[in-house]
This record gives C-alpha cells, sequence and structure tokens, in this order.
C-alpha cells in the first residue's frame, strides 16, 4: 500500500499498474465471481477470521 505501483506480466506481455484494494462494495461482487470460477477461495476464507482482500490493477500505459 505503501507503493501501488507494480510490474505485471499477462503471457508476454509486461506492463506497470497501479494496485489498491478493493472497497467494500466494490469486494462482495468481485468475490462471488471468483469463487463461481474456482470454489477453492471459499474453502481458504472458512479457514481464516481474516478478510481476503481483493487486489485491483489498473494499467498505467
Amino acid at each position: 500500500m505503501a507503493d501501488p505501483s507494480v510490474g505485471v506480466q499477462v503471457g508476454c506481455r509486461r506492463f506497470t499498474a497501479r494496485a489498491r484494494v478493493a472497497s467494500p462494495a466494490e469486494r462482495e461482487p468481485l468475490w462471488l465471481h471468483m469463487a463461481r470460477i474456482l470454489p477453492l477461495y471459499n474453502e481458504y476464507a472458512q479457514k481464516t477470521d481474516r478478510e481476503i482482500p481483493i487486489v485491483l490493477l489498473t494499467p498505467q500505459d
């Protein structure tokens, strides 16, 4: 959070992005979508007391 600039590689594409934690309003629908794709997210969430953050990346270039 102190330095939200990150380097990302997707396949052979590399770019710089800005990372931020999703707000509570953003997080709920994103979590449901992710858990539909990979149900292990819900299994992992049940094993911890903390809320697992969702980090959003915005390309900068």
